[in-house]
Order: structure tokens, then C-alpha cells, then sequence
């Protein structure tokens, strides 16, 4: 294949076609039909890449696909979502009824690795884990996590 690129005809490899098009197939279902998509590519100078080539795209790491598991007394969180919120508001992931948790006091993230963090979202009493106070930490299993005057136990999931 063969784009234009700045009036200079450019190969593109195949595994930049395959990058491209899983890309696009992730934004195709988010856009309407009538919605018109116009891309534009920029080449910047690098002296290791000819005028006539184009960089492979970098290969893709694969997604480890664990599940975060928030035990707090007798309730059990399962949450498979890249992030997840926990708080005192009922739109949060996983609801704690303690009236010293923020509506979202933090976010759980999960890394492409598998690995999960959490983050203090700005709340006002903070976030403990292991009964230090983070701003945002990376999570192992068996961690004890205090939001307000709740604790909770994290664990992970294969």
C-alpha cells in the first residue's frame, strides 16, 4: 500500500496497516454512519528512517486480564474494568457506607500488565494502604486499604 505523505508517496507496512486498522475498528464502532473521519499523518525528521519508509509499529504487549477483589466485611467487590471507582456514591463501582468516604474517593487501575494501582481522587480524609497514607500506589495482593474509616482487603484475580 501507498499513501501520500507531504507529496512524497510513502510505503506503509503491513504491520502498520494491521495497527491502523484494529485502531480504526475500535474508533468505527463509536462513530455514526453520517460522521465523516478525516486523518491526517505527520512525519516528523528521524534520521534513521529514509524519506521512503515508514517505522513498524511498535509490537503490542499482550493484555494480562485480571480482576481487582475488594473484600470489605462481609461483601465481595469482583472488578474486571481498566478502572473502577470506590466511594460513598451509588454510582460508584464498589459503595462503602461510611460517612468519611468522598462520594469517589479513589480509582483502582489496572496497568496492560495486569497490575492494579489505586488513586486518591482529591478526597478530603485520604487514602492508607497498609496504614500509609498514598496519594497513588501500586496494589498487591493481601494489601489492606483504609478509606475513611473503612478497611477493606485487596486481592487479585488470574
Amino acid at each position: 500500500m501507498r499513501l501520500q505523505v507531504k507529496g512524497k508517496n510513502v510505503e506503509v507496512s503491513d504491520s502498520l496497516k494491521d495497527y491502523a486498522a484494529q485502531k480504526l475498528g475500535k474508533l468505527d464502532k463509536h462513530l455514526n454512519d453520517a460522521a465523516r473521519l478525516e486523518l491526517e499523518l505527520q512525519v516528523e525528521k528521524n534520521p534513521s528512517i529514509s524519506e521512503n519508509q515508514v517505522a513498524e509499529a511498535p509490537p503490542q504487549r499482550s493484555q494480562v486480564a485480571t480482576r481487582a477483589v475488594v473484600t470489605v466485611d462481609d461483601r465481595r467487590y469482583v472488578l474486571d474494568g481498566e478502572r473502577s471507582t470506590i466511594g460513598r456514591s451509588r454510582d460508584a463501582d464498589c459503595v462503602l457506607r461510611d460517612p468519611n468516604v468522598s462520594r469517589h474517593h479513589a480509582e483502582l487501575r489496572r496497568s496492560p500488565r495486569g497490575e492494579w494501582t489505586i488513586a486518591d481522587l482529591g478526597s478530603t480524609n485520604g487514602v492508607k494502604v497498609n496504614g500509609r497514607r498514598v496519594g497513588s500506589t501500586r496494589l498487591k495482593a493481601g494489601d489492606q486499604v483504609t478509606l475513611g474509616t473503612t478497611t477493606f482487603r485487596f486481592d487479585i484475580e488470574q
